[in-house]
């Protein structure tokens, strides 16, 4: 039994999926091993055994090649399954020859019918192997039961193999429903790889069909066994019945193409309720009209009222004839078209509905009969009302159509997002700006489960879809739901949206469609988040600072301890530290607000790199001697355009952050690197380095990245801020560039001079 796709094209029934044909070659390589394993041994036995051996397997051979001339097609849905009297052939074989043999024969014998009675490659490439492995899993079984039974005594020494014994009946038939179950389930497999259905599905769906055939099969392949053993004078005999199955077949499997027709009758007449308006329908329509008929081709001639024409669509083409809206003028039209076309034998039936004729239907070249039957007429008109019950529906999903459009127009140009869902949270339709604020295209959203899309998150990150959906909220409160929510977009970027579910009820009380209407909230949420944790960071930077200073005035202020003038000091230099600090805090943040505002950013002028470098590294080393900082730069001037203070404010903001999160006893390198016409300066350190996923954010304002700052300690975020818009504003960019566990890397450039700029020469390296 195989299986072959019964309303495909042929273009198609060539083709597999990719998952097929990993399968089908997964059997091919399967069987190639089982050849390689019997081969040896079959040649074996045929080399000892001579001529006498050979002509069982060639009779064998020969009976799979005549057997495949007995093959009935039995239609099921978009399969075919062949039944026939091969595996009565291969009942005999199991019964007779011994294994190795039967493999190869098998093989062999496949192989020759499929060359001369299979066009399709693929199958052939298939079937061949899939009965193989059938073959020698129930030869293995066979042999394996006779074996045991031969160890048990049970027949004595009378037993032997390629011998027919009633006795051993029922090791054929276990040996053959091994051959059923292997082979079944191959071709269920292949099935369901190639239409997507579920194994189990295909396996069950045309197991009754392939457990009718088997049976038959084991029947009448062990009443042949017991007759060549016994009585061939009986065999002839066995033709009425084996032929009165096989004309069985035939008519069941003209019963089943029967049934299949109807359905097709049916198909074609959904294919325009499904698609009105499209003129391709009508084509696919005129080309199902004739399958159904079985005849060489079909056309449909529809009226059209207010254009004066009437549109000639056939399976040859289409065209606009220009005819006065008449029904009669109709007729005389198509009938002269039908003519002129050189149709013969063709038939004609109107198009009515509502008791109006709106149109005409004709088929013509019957290819089984030599006119058409009255079946066929009464088909095609059963065809033709179809046809004209979707003229008239299209008339009206025209007009539809027109005010449909309207609306869709103003749903797109919406500044809101807009999209409706149906009862079951499918998108129905997705407006542009649902395209603009999640990334998803109309054609990748419509269709899918709004939450897969979305994926909405109320304020402390619950699933609102699976807790609360408003979508179902709304369908049973049958009034307007509107939520805040946090919602993923097709990158993977948070977004929050302000959404208002509004249901559309229908008559039975129950919601037809979810109209939601999405505002994106998202600047909005983060301005106020920006302001919250500006005034919460802002105040508790102020308040670090004042503490101690406070703390050390109380101190001082006590009446009843009189401190020495070391601690004094002391303490005095303590609270100097902490105003400074507090001062750096407010200079950065009226920085912030200059910067912000556009005003005093820089005065950009030709500034010597190299000397800057060094006076910022000399003071940094001044400050702290038991730090290690190497320079590596020209040994001449290399001039850049910026602004000396506000350079020497970056580079200083960078050496810092540097030398406070590198260990202590690691050095920290500053490298200044003329790059065509710009100047790079790098500050690489060793310290704990920077998380991948927060490099592209440690120049915001604010931001901290866990124990990797992008600040002093306990400072409030504005150094790698300031430095950036400081860069920026000079014409140049800065980046960073960091491992965990490998120190960081950061870096600006800044436009060179190259008219002052000397060449180098060689680098000098100080400490």
């Amino acid at each position: 039994m195989v299986s072959e796709p019964g309303t495909l094209p042929q273009s198609v029934r060539n083709s597999l999926p990719r998952a097929a044909w990993l399968f089908v070659l997964a059997v091919v390589a399967a069987a190639t091993v089982v050849v390689a394993l019997y081969l040896p041994s079959a040649v074996r036995l045929l080399a000892d055994g001579g001529w006498r051996a050979a002509w069982q397997p060639l009779l064998y051979v020969a009976g799979l090649v005549l057997a495949e001339r007995f093959v009935v097609k039995v239609p099921l849905r978009n399969h075919r399954f062949s039944v026939g009297v091969c595996d009565m052939v291969i009942v005999l074989g199991v019964v007779f020859l011994d294994p190795p043999v039967l493999v190869i024969a098998t093989g062999v014998g496949i192989a020759v019918s499929q060359l001369l009675f299979e066009a399709q490659p693929v199958k052939r490439l298939f079937n061949v192997p899939q009965y193989i492995l059938s073959v020698a899993v129930a030869a293995a079984v066979a042999g394996g039961l006779v074996d045991l039974l031969q160890r048990s005594d049970r027949f004595g020494a009378q037993l032997e193999p390629g011998v027919f014994r009633p006795a051993l009946a029922v090791v054929w038939v276990v040996a053959m429903a091994a051959f059923f179950v292997v082979n079944h389930s191959l071709v269920s497999i292949v099935v369901s790889l190639s239409t997507g259905q579920g194994f189990v599905q295909s396996w069950l769906r045309a197991a009754p069909v392939a457990a009718a055939d088997w049976a038959a099969s084991i029947a009448y392949g062990l009443i042949i066994a017991a007759l060549l053993a016994h009585d061939q004078a009986l065999l002839p005999l066995l033709i009425v019945p084996i032929g009165l199955t096989f004309l069985g077949n035939r008519a069941w499997a003209r019963s089943l193409a029967q049934g299949q027709r109807m359905h097709s009758l049916y198909a074609a007449g959904r294919a325009l309720s499904n698609r009105l308006g499209d003129t391709r329908a009508w084509e696919v329509f005129a080309r199902q009209v004739a399958d159904v008929l079985n005849c060489e081709g079909a056309a449909v001639f529809l009226g059209r009222d207010e254009d004066g024409a009437l549109d000639v669509i056939s399976t040859g083409g289409s065209e606009r004839l220009t005819v006065p809206p008449s029904k009669t003028a109709w007729e005389q039209a198509a009938k002269g078209w039908a003519t002129r076309a050189g149709w013969s034998r063709y038939t004609m039936v109107p198009m009515e509905a509502d008791g109006e004729i709106v149109g005409y239907a004709a088929a013509f070249g019957p290819r089984v009969d030599a006119d058409f039957t009255g079946d066929d007429t009464e088909t095609l008109l059963t065809l033709a009302n179809q046809g004209a019950a979707a003229l008239v529906n299209e008339q009206l999903y025209r007009t539809a159509e027109s005010e449909r459009a309207k609306l869709l127009d103003i749903v797109e140009h919406s500044s809101d997002g807009i999209y409706t869902v149906g009862p079951d949270r499918t998108v129905k339709t997705w407006n542009a700006a649902m395209v603009a604020l999640t990334g998803y295209q109309e054609d990748e959203a419509v269709g899918q489960k709004c939450f897969n899309l979305l994926r909405a998150r109320d304020g402390e990150g619950v699933d609102m879809c699976a807790a609360d959906c408003p979508i179902l909220a709304a369908a049973d409160s049958g009034h307007e739901e509107v939520r805040d929510a946090s919602v993923l977009n097709k990158d993977g970027l948070a977004r929050w949206i302000n959404y208002a579910h509004a249901p559309v009820i229908v008559g039975d009380g129950q919601m037809d469609t979810d109209v939601v209407v999405v505002r994106d909230v998202t600047r909005e949420r983060q301005t106020d988040e920006l302001k919250a944790d500006f005034v919460a960071s802002v105040s508790h930077e102020l308040r670090t600072p004042l503490t101690p200073i406070k703390g050390f005035l109380m101190t001082l202020l006590r009446e009843d301890r009189d401190f020495a003038q070391d601690r004094r000091r002391e303490y005095y230099k303590l609270m100097l530290m902490q105003s400074q600090r507090l001062e750096r805090l407010i200079e950065d943040l009226l920085e912030v607000t200059r910067l912000e505002a556009g005003a005093g950013l820089v005065d950009a002028t030709a500034i010597d790199a190299v000397d800057l470098v060094r006076q910022v590294v000399d003071r940094f080393t001044s400050e702290d001697p038991d730090r290690t900082v190497h320079v590596v730069a020209p040994d001449h001037a290399v001039y850049c355009r910026g602004d000396w203070m506000r350079v020497d404010q970056v580079l200083g903001n960078l050496l810092s952050n540097a030398l406070r999160y590198a260990p202590p006893h690691e050095p920290v390198e500053v490298r200044l690197v003329p790059q065509g016409r710009e100047v790079v300066f790098e500050v690489r350190d060793w310290g704990p380095g920077i998380p991948i996923d927060e490099q592209s954010r440690i120049f915001e304002r604010f931001h901290r990245v866990g124990h990797y700052m992008t600040r002093e300690p306990g400072g409030a975020g504005l150094g790698l801020y300031l430095a950036k818009r400081l860069v920026e504003a000079m014409g140049g960019r800065i980046w960073v560039s960091s491992r965990l566990g490998h120190g960081s890397v950061f870096s600006f450039a800044l436009p060179a001079e190259p008219s002052l700029n000397a060449v180098a020469t060689r680098d000098r390296h100080t400490g």
